[in-house]
């Protein structure tokens, strides 16, 4: 079966050549490769064009990974998709041990690997495996409301009817940077992962990643708040109780969070929405109406949600 392996790149001249060089050393024998530039200003371009006749090239205006992750997938061929970003590196037999598993267990639709993060040279920083952070495999759904324990989208190979169920990865700007959290919940809705005990990518961090901006904790606290309201009525719709309730809990926490991370950043109509929400989702709850009445006076309360104090 073939696997198409879609790598979004962003002006990544610097690392896309060792990117693609690990990708075509993969040992399974039926893949293609699918580059989407996404409007990149540096020579990404001019390092695509040394792969010519091994690699398909797409470009676009510049509309961020989401975007590209899906132009890359509807153009695809395979039966599997696999998305690797355009700074890691794939070990090779990463592709030969995932798609053993999803044969081996065909009510699955995706599967995922242990990693390892490297550093702008490649030098290997820690290993990641379930010993430092629980791994699901089968119903995956709870661990991934609890948290994202899927790091990167390179760790992942789903279905391509999988992702199509979905409707692929969510190009809103709010989720930009954290589309693949909500990807994953979205597949854990519709079917089980397999977990895959080997560590076989290799995640690159760099000395300005994206967790050290300083409206990080905005960011993702707005993208965590709206991707659970986003799946609010498919819990609803699949879920049993005990999940339903946990989700519950997990949707007021990060409402909360929302509310004082834009309260705290001066963003008081969004600290306002998500304090409503919040409001109607526990309307006895003291710490909902405190969250509320801040948002509108901003002298009310400390800079820390009331159930932190």
């Amino acid at each position: 079966m073939l696997v198409s392996i879609i790598i979004p790149a962003y002006n990544a001249s610097r690392y896309i050549a060792e990117t693609l060089d690990s990708v075509l050393c993969q040992t399974y024998p039926s893949i293609e490769i699918i580059v989407v530039d996404d409007g990149s200003t540096d020579n990404t371009l001019g390092q695509l064009s040394k792969y010519e006749g091994k690699i398909t090239i797409l470009a676009q205006n510049n509309q961020g990974q989401a975007s590209a992750r899906n132009h890359g997938a509807r153009t695809a061929k395979g039966s599997y998709l696999s998305f690797v970003d355009a700074d890691d590196l794939c070990d090779p037999e990463k592709i030969t041990q995932q798609i053993k598993l999803l044969d081996r267990y065909p009510e699955a639709i995706a599967t995922y690997c242990d990693f390892r993060t490297i550093d702008s040279t490649g030098a290997v920083i820690q290993s990641h495996n379930a010993l430092q952070k629980p791994r699901p495999s089968g119903d995956a759904l709870v661990s991934l409301l609890y948290d994202n324990n899927i790091s990167t989208p390179g760790l992942v190979l789903v279905r391509r009817s999988a992702w199509a169920a979905v409707g692929g990865f969510n190009e809103a700007p709010i989720h930009r940077g954290h589309e693949d959290a909500l990807f994953w919940l979205n597949l854990a809705l519709i079917g089980s992962f397999i977990y895959c005990p080997e560590t076989l990518f290799s995640y690159r961090l760099h000395s300005m990643q994206e967790t050290q901006r300083e409206d990080y904790g905005l960011t993702r606290s707005f993208a965590r708040a709206q991707r659970l309201l986003e799946i609010e009525k498919a819990i609803v719709r699949v879920a049993g109780k005990s999940t339903t309730k946990f989700y519950r809990e997990r949707l007021f926490g990060a409402l909360i969070d929302a509310t004082w991370a834009a309260r705290n950043h001066g963003r008081r109509i969004e600290a306002r929405r998500y304090a409503r929400l919040a409001v109607c989702e526990r309307p006895h709850s003291l710490v909902a109406w405190r969250s509320l009445l801040s948002s509108i006076v901003p002298a009310l309360g400390g800079g820390t949600p009331p159930y932190l104090e």
